[in-house]
């Protein structure tokens, strides 16, 4: 349709290459319901690890933000700032 083909024009989705992961995969992870030192379990870590990633790829010579003059991304299960 007519928006999806503008849409194209103007956005680029991309998958992650997985080039980071989790740095202490066998970790066990933090009680959910007593964790009073706010320690990420293994999912937080690994959507940390997502989120560097795409922003490294994003930066890249050749990624999508190489030839924008912006860049927006999008998380919808942390602030990622405060």
């Amino acid at each position: 349709d007519e928006f999806a083909a503008k849409a194209a024009a103007y956005l680029q989705f991309v998958d992650s290459p997985g080039t980071y992961g989790d740095p202490t995969p066998n970790k066990p992870d933090p009680d959910d319901l007593h964790n009073p030192g706010n320690i990420p379990g293994h999912a937080v870590r690994q959507q940390t690890a997502d989120l560097a990633t795409l922003l490294d790829v994003a930066a890249s010579d050749t990624g999508p933000a190489a030839s924008a003059s912006y860049f927006m991304f999008m998380e919808d299960d942390f602030r990622s700032c405060e």
